[in-house]
């Protein structure tokens, strides 16, 4: 009977052995982290090859320190946790560690009793989550952030399950309709619907399908939605598929926005346009018939006023002959303001379609139409290769003669030259007409622009002060901008764009 017992534990023994030698290489081949401490002294006894790898330390060094030393928890609280897993089956921890570096890596640990050499140990399995904890945090943060922002903008949102049609929707989405939530209960794809105007249903399916067959990259679309008070409301919705199941749309995320506000102000726009239109139209009318209906008159005092200096000529003193003069030269003068307030209204009245020309046929035309003035002032006008522009072909040619002649009417003591230029101004084109001339100072930026604005008295300039005021109404008629670059005596280069692309989108 003895004999069979001293067996047995030898047998017994004999398995220890084998057990602890497979657990010897398990603990040392293993690419976890894994050490062995004693409970009461909280001593590192035993590391493996990843641990001194992950520590950074000799392997004499670590083990001849305690936990406490490359953990941040202090003693007590160390020895409390330690306590607590000799007393149970197994503890899971998580601490942040130093390293040998001084860096400290945030760590799960997973510590358990076990007997190792006669004596009760832990054995500790380290995991480094630092990078998952580091990419948790970012997770809440943007989550946090994405909160604050939907708060922020005051946006519905809403979840939608193509498949079962389970639809998931924000407080605010219920909000924009006047409702809670709660109101609506339970909710799915059909309350979205039962909330939608019909008319606009077909537009939104529309754009769904092109969506989900991919021609679409979102789901964009604008539509009406019935309040709890009855009225309707106008929501910008927006929306991806965000997970596919056999190339079919499964789940489904977007935003709507109230965007009633915005449309009221659209529609107050198109209407205040309308009627800025309409009045534009009248005011065309109106210049028109009463330049008309004043031609004749002031025709007939200025010939009659002539008529009676000419045959009482000698007869009258020259106070009566100087008043006469007087007023031949404002009726003439009134004839004047009147042709070019009828040439100012002309400019959108009878504008035509812009089309695409050739600027240099444009400018040689007003050259032509300038010639004389050209010869008389012994001028020099030249000019760059010019592109083909999108413009009213008539308005192109008055716009280079009204500037050209401008350059030519305001010359210094030296013969006139003007030079006219372009360059590519990217989505633009950018012309300048510079001359030689007095200059303009800057002071004058905006009112030479300005219809029947002057900067000179008619003895030094004759003229009304209406061909600059013509020319900003035909550039920006024509979609682009005017300004000038100037100093006094220095010469001016009037500046002037014209967009690439015409009105319609044609390039």
């Amino acid at each position: 009977m003895e004999q069979v017992k001293v067996e047995e534990l030898r047998a017994l023994s004999q398995d220890r052995r084998v057990n602890d030698e497979s657990y010897r290489a398990q603990f040392a081949g293993s690419s976890a982290v894994m050490m062995l401490v004693e409970i009461d002294s909280g001593m590192i006894i035993e590391a493996n090859d990843a641990a001194i790898v992950f520590y950074g330390y000799p392997r004499e060094r670590l083990l001849a320190m305690r936990f406490a030393d490359i953990c941040v928890l202090s003693p007590g609280e160390i020895h409390q946790a330690m306590l607590s897993v000799a007393q149970e089956k197994g503890r899971q921890f998580q601490f942040q560690h130093r390293l040998a570096d001084g860096s400290l890596r945030d760590v799960d640990l997973a510590a358990s009793r076990i007997p190792f050499k006669g004596r009760q140990v832990l054995h500790t399995i380290i995991f480094d989550i630092t990078e998952r904890k580091k990419m948790v945090w970012q997770l809440i943060e943007h989550h946090r952030i994405l909160v604050n922002i939907i708060e922020a903008t005051k946006v519905g949102t809403w979840r939608w399950n193509v498949l079962t049609g389970e639809t998931v929707f924000n407080e605010r989405w219920a909000g924009i309709l006047g409702h809670t939530l709660a109101e609506l209960a339970p909710v799915s794809v059909q309350t979205w619907l039962d909330f939608a105007h019909p008319d606009d249903m077909k537009n939104t399916e529309e754009l769904l399908h092109k969506h989900f067959q991919g021609t679409l990259d979102y789901y964009d679309c604008e539509y009406r939605m019935r309040h709890k008070n009855g009225t309707w409301v106008w929501v910008h919705d927006r929306g991806k598929v965000v997970e596919w199941h056999d190339g079919k749309p499964l789940v489904m995320t977007g935003i709507q926005t109230d965007i009633t506000a915005r449309k009221q102000t659209e529609d107050n726009l198109r209407h205040a346009m309308g009627e800025v239109d309409r009045m534009n139209k009248e005011l065309q009318v109106f210049v028109s018939v009463t330049s008309h209906d004043l031609q004749e008159p002031l025709r007939m005092i200025a010939s009659y006023t002539q008529l009676l200096a000419d045959r009482y000529k000698g007869q009258l003193d020259e106070k009566a002959q100087k008043y006469i003069d007087y007023a031949v030269d404002g009726a003439v003068r009134m004839q004047q303001y009147v042709n070019d307030l009828l040439t100012y209204s002309r400019v959108t009245a009878n504008a035509k379609p812009v089309a695409l020309l050739d600027a240099n046929i444009a400018l040689g035309e007003a050259l032509r139409n300038l010639v004389v003035v050209i010869e008389k002032n012994a001028a020099s006008v030249t000019h760059d290769a010019l592109p083909t522009v999108f413009f009213d072909a008539s308005q192109l040619v008055q716009l280079f003669q009204n500037l050209v002649g401008n350059a030519l009417k305001f010359r210094g003591k030296e013969a006139p030259r003007v030079h006219v230029s372009v360059r590519d101004g990217g989505g633009e084109w950018v012309f300048s007409v510079k001359d030689n001339g007095i200059g303009i100072e800057r002071q004058y930026a905006e009112r030479i622009f300005v219809i029947f604005q002057r900067l000179h008295t008619r003895q030094e300039y004759p003229g009304t002060g209406i061909g600059l005021a013509v020319c900003k109404r035909i550039v920006e008629h024509n979609g682009g901008k005017i300004w000038f670059e100037s100093e006094p005596g220095q010469g001016t280069a009037f500046i002037f764009t014209v967009p690439k692309q015409a009105k319609g989108g044609a390039l």
